[in-house]
């Protein structure tokens, strides 16, 4: 994944924090946090458009996607970065507010 266009970092409007990988992970399963912005590529992510307004969100740092462990469709899943095997848990779609 090249750096530049395209690349984005995603903050919590309540906290201020970014969105980044536990530890710089670049290991499927690693755990996603929100973090103060120190700079690190692990804070970049790209939005990969997947049709009917999804996308898949991909580490710049790791170049992994978020997904939800075990596919969990409960409140209070966690969200981990995982390579791209196809699978639903791997699409998000963006909505206002």
């Amino acid at each position: 994944m090249a750096a530049g266009a395209g690349l984005y970092k995603i903050v919590n409007q309540k906290s201020g924090l970014f969105l980044g990988m536990q530890n710089m992970s670049t290991a499927d399963g690693g755990t996603a946090l929100i973090w103060g912005d120190n700079g690190t590529a692990d804070h970049l992510w790209q939005l990969v458009p997947s049709g009917d307004g999804y996308y898949e969100i991909a580490n710049y740092n790791s170049g992994l996607l978020l997904g939800v462990d075990r596919m969990s469709t409960s409140s209070g899943a966690q969200v981990l970065q995982w390579d791209d095997n196809g699978t639903a848990d791997h699409l998000w779609k963006l909505t206002s507010r």
